[in-house]
């Protein structure tokens, strides 16, 4: 029981700085709890999501999200998990399990945020079931109507079917609700390029240069930098 407690107090005190910002000391004590096998759910989801999304460890994120799944006893946690689990999947390129993950959530509940239907609907995007990509999208658009996400998987349907000028529109619309829509940024730059628009691609790719770029966006910060170096050969 101490031991129990002990690891769980880590995790505490780690979602503790979490909460305050500082991350850096808060993934300090999430690994400590980790290290002693926390049941403390925040902390597991938490540290899960950071290191899938920053440096691409799916399949260590995975354990850490199924077994904050294993203790969670929370509806809203129990969504956000299943979410998470099924981008780890999508990482590691199984997307057929990270679709089902999320069929299944879908399924569990009558109400699913924008979202899941955004992540179900890229991996759709992905499967080139641009049908279900759409119909998922919209729905996510629904429930939340500024979701840049969702507009920019609607521009990456339209993109991948060589219709531009919708494609556009929808990225314009996605950078409208967020500046920083690095996906949008890049493909809009790269339409901006069929269109001989030099002055607005370079911008659009100075822009995406800016951003972050984790292994949950649809691009790399490479794509990124090739593009931006057709424009600044200086840029090592």
């Amino acid at each position: 029981n101490a031991v129990i407690f002990n690891s769980y107090f880590l995790g505490v005190v780690g979602n503790f700085y979490f909460v305050s910002g500082r991350t850096e000391k808060a993934f300090k004590y999430y690994r400590k709890a980790i290290a002693k096998k926390t049941r403390n759910v925040s902390a597991l989801y938490a540290y899960g999501i950071e290191i899938l999304k920053d440096d691409g460890k799916a399949t260590e994120a995975l354990a850490l999200l199924q077994r904050a799944e294993k203790f969670n006893a929370k509806v809203n946690m129990d969504k956000n998990i299943r979410l998470a689990i099924s981008s780890c999947y999508w990482v590691k390129g199984d997307i057929d399990k990270a679709i089902d993950t999320l069929e299944r959530l879908k399924r569990d509940y009558n109400y699913v945020n924008a979202h899941v239907y955004t992540t179900l609907g890229y991996f759709y995007i992905l499967k080139e079931d641009f049908e279900k990509a759409m119909e998922y999208s919209n729905l996510a658009i629904e429930d939340q109507p500024e979701h840049s996400a969702a507009w920019d998987n609607i521009g990456q349907i339209y993109f991948r079917q060589e219709n531009f000028d919708d494609a556009k529109a929808a990225f314009i619309k996605a950078l409208k609700f967020k500046e920083t829509m690095v996906d949008s940024l890049y493909y809009l730059g790269c339409i901006y390029e069929k269109e001989n628009e030099g002055d607005k691609a370079f911008e659009c790719f100075s822009k995406a240069k800016k951003c972050n770029v984790s292994s949950l966006n649809t691009i790399t910060k490479e794509q990124i930098l090739e593009k931006y170096r057709k424009y600044d050969d200086t840029e090592e």
